[in-house]
């Protein structure tokens, strides 16, 4: 099997951690090996993080407070005296949670969903309905009634500025309304968009704002001046927030994104501006928090878009972005598959960023590096709120909230994608390495299996293995392999924790040894040799040095992966050669080893295989038949994995060809009679082959050019044929006919008459 030298870029580490395992027969040793989050983020996260560097480290502590038996959750906020809010649909319910985390059902509107919520300085609680709906009023106490009405179909965004005016965004006519204290209405922005989806201030006071259909964002000064900062190239601005250094950060969706939650219209609202959160224990435990309104138009409603997106943004489902107060846009993270679908803006320069479908809270450093900080239970995470040192999280699919607090979990797990190894393989060693150790014990399992998703046929987890320079697996031989990491309780007082971390796991496996296949064999044309081309080395630049008349790029071949270059296969050299015949053959080998060939003949009638030649590393070879009897013949090619194998434990497979001639008598030409009337004489002749049939005739008069001749049935397809030459027009005197006979393999026979003509 093909060799992997990954030890060589290793170093001795993993050298050692395969050293350790008990020796392995067969061919050399393959790795898998996880150390990056490109990686690790296919296997499924319990209770620990994933960083950018494909680091797995304890999560901060997540729990489910509140189940509101309600598919969706679109909206938190939360008052001054600690309680938090959440709006849902499709039955207009609001909930509150109060400073124990007991939840109870607060409010009921008349319209069916609740995507804006907002409280004011005085711990009133404003309810954005929809569709067709109004702003409701809502005293601690519960009791509410109407305070503003639109007159839109959609509610989307609600936030508070500085003077305790309202702002809220609609759908429909994409109008941003600014409502006084007492309820007053006035449109304070009139787009030429469909929808409002997402509001914020920034640190100047000016109102920014998030478009859909053609996915803007606004910036609106106090006085009402309006201007674009950024045109997403998206369907819509899902979510906006104001970092500490007054950088806006905001997600754009593309139209097909809609449908991930087509029952779902996720918004998240805001506390009124300068509500901040409680710090926790340790000051920098969690910052000061903000939020800002975000959510997911119904597909049904969205105005399509007759423009194609930016070619940049082709395919990508969700795109995060900063723009600096420069102005300046910078793209901090595209994707293809999971969608943010809130925000959350932390004092210390982190965004968290809530996707679906997995619902993954994702944290983003200053330096724009992002971290998986949990794996949630439900689909979607749909709205984020800080609270008195702790953050509080808003599911759909299904409707829950979770808190999320910078203390670690009693135990978390990491368990990986499954790895297919193609073949039925045995173990060597599991090594891995841990970073920054708390003396908390990470326990390595292994468990194996031969279907593709594990289940009960599956070998139980093994015991944990102790040596992490490399331990010898003990899980049974089986084509897949999964491996799992378990955490116990650290403590940190750091939301991403940098200690106890698993940054590098490796496992070391020899798959089962399966057998070559030649798959076809060619036999070329008599008198066409073939010779080897020199294989094309590339540097990394591309650059290669291909002399004039070599062969074109297009035809070359059989990429190999090299030291720093790539090394091309090209396809041998034609050149004619009288009496040459050429093989040529493919074949394939599952295991990806290098192959050597043993090419043999037999005659037709013997059992005897004759050796053509050995240890053949092309997939071609010529032989002179010019040393060799005419007949019918055989070639056999024989595959070998031998070189990629240990002694005794190489497989070969073979193929025979279809029969082919050897023929390099030329045909014979045996003259009749002849007979001259006037000027025409007729002559008859007769092409003999011994071994091939006759493919052409051909007569000349007197040295003139060659003319083709058909025999007497007109049909040239047997070793012998008869023919009738009748020549017309002869001048008096003796002439000298000329005759040619040619068989399929291309031999030549010639003869002569003589005829006078008076």
């Amino acid at each position: 099997m093909a060799y992997q030298p990954l030890w060589r870029r290793l170093g001795a580490f993993w050298l050692a951690a395969f050293l350790t395992a008990p020796a392995l027969m067969g061919g050399q040793p393959q790795f898998w090996e996880q150390a990056n989050q490109e990686e690790l983020i296919k296997g499924r996260l319990n209770g620990v993080s994933l960083t950018s560097d494909g680091k797995i480290v304890p999560a901060p502590r997540y729990q489910a407070v509140f189940d509101a038996e309600q598919a969706y959750l679109f909206a938190l906020a939360t008052d001054r005296l600690g309680n938090i809010y959440a709006g849902s649909g499709h039955d207009g319910k609001v909930f509150k949670l109060d400073k124990d985390r007991k939840g109870s059902l607060f409010y009921k509107t008349k319209e069916l969903d609740v995507f804006a919520l907002a409280v004011d300085s005085a711990n009133y609680l404003y309810i954005g309905s929809s569709p067709d709906g109004k702003v409701y009023k809502v005293a601690p106490d519960g009791i509410g009634q109407e305070f503003f009405d639109p007159k839109e179909k959609y509610i989307w965004a609600m936030t508070f500025d500085r003077a305790g005016n309202l702002y809220v965004a609609t759908g429909g006519r994409g109008v941003i309304y600014k409502v006084s204290k007492k309820g007053e209405g006035e449109k304070f922005l009139e787009s030429d968009e469909t929808h409002i989806i997402s509001m914020t201030f920034d640190l100047s006071d000016n109102l920014i704002a998030g478009s859909s259909p053609s996915g803007y964002v606004y910036q609106v000064m106090p006085d009402g001046k309006t201007f674009v900062l950024y045109d997403s190239s998206m369907n819509e601005i899902r979510s906006l927030v104001v970092d500490r250094t007054g950088n806006i950060l905001g997600v754009a969706l593309s139209e097909s994104s809609g449908s991930a939650i087509e029952a779902a219209t996720p918004v998240r609202g805001g506390m009124a501006p300068g509500t901040k959160s409680g710090k926790g224990p340790h000051g920098d435990e969690l910052g000061d928090l903000h939020t800002t309104p975000s959510l997911s138009l119904p597909k049904s409603e969205i105005t399509s878009l007759s423009s194609q997106l930016a070619a940049d943004t082709t395919g990508v489902k969700s795109l995060l972005f900063q723009i600096a107060k420069d102005g300046t846009v910078t793209r901090l993270r595209t994707s293809k598959e999971d969608i943010v679908y809130s925000l959350l803006a932390r004092d210390d320069g982190y965004i968290l960023a809530g996707t679906g479908t997995k619902g993954r809270i994702l944290s983003i450093s200053p330096a724009r590096r992002v971290t998986i900080l949990v794996e949630s239970s439900e689909e979607q995470v749909t709205a984020m709120i800080g609270e008195g040192g702790a953050l509080f999280i808003a599911t759909s699919n299904l409707g829950k909230i979770f808190q999320l607090k910078a203390e670690r979990s009693t135990e978390g797990s990491y368990e990986s994608e499954v790895m297919d190894t193609r073949f039925v393989s045995s173990w060597g060693a599991v090594s891995w390495r841990v970073q920054n150790p708390t003396g908390q014990a990470i326990e390595i399992r292994t468990r194996t299996g031969n279907t593709r998703k594990p289940n009960k046929h599956w070998s139980a987890w093994s015991d944990p293995y102790k040596v992490s320079e490399g331990d010898a697996i003990k899980s049974p031989r089986a084509r897949y392999i999964q491996w799992q990491a378990v955490f116990k309780s650290g403590g940190s007082a750091r939301l991403v924790s940098e200690d106890n971390a698993l940054e590098r796991l490796s496992i070391a496996y020899l798959p089962a040894n399966m057998p070559p296949r030649v798959t076809s064999i060619s036999i070329m044309a008599s008198g066409v040799a073939l010779q080897k081309i020199p294989t094309i080395n590339l540097g990394v630049s591309g650059s290669a040095g291909i002399a004039y008349g070599g062969p074109s790029p297009g035809s070359l071949t059989g990429l190999v992966a090299g030291s720093g270059r790539l090394r091309f296969k090209a396809p041998p050299q034609q050149r004619p050669q009288p009496g040459a015949r050429s093989i040529t053959w493919k074949a394939e080998d599952d295991n990806d080893d290098e192959l050597q060939y043993q090419a043999y003949f037999r005659a037709e009638g013997s059992d005897i295989w004759k050796l053509l030649e050995k240890d053949l590393t092309d997939e071609f070879y010529t032989m002179d038949s010019t040393t060799m009897p005419d007949g019918v013949y055989y070639v056999k090619i024989v595959a070998s994995d031998v070189q990629s194998n240990a002694y005794g434990k190489a497989l070969t497979g073979e193929m025979v060809s279809k029969p082919f001639i050897i023929d390099n008598t030329p045909p014979a030409i045996e003259l009749g009679t002849h007979t001259v009337t006037g000027k025409r004489a007729e002559i008859y002749f007769i092409a003999r082959d011994a071994t091939s049939k006759i493919l052409s005739a051909e007569f000349s008069v007197d040295g003139s050019e060659w003319r083709n001749v058909y025999p007497k049935d007109e049909i040239a397809d047997s070793k012998v044929e008869a023919y009738q030459l009748i020549i017309d027009n002869l001048s008096p005197g003796e002439h000298t006919i000329a005759i040619k006979a040619i068989d399929a393999m291309g031999n030549a026979g010639a003869g002569k008459a003589l005829v006078k003509v008076k």
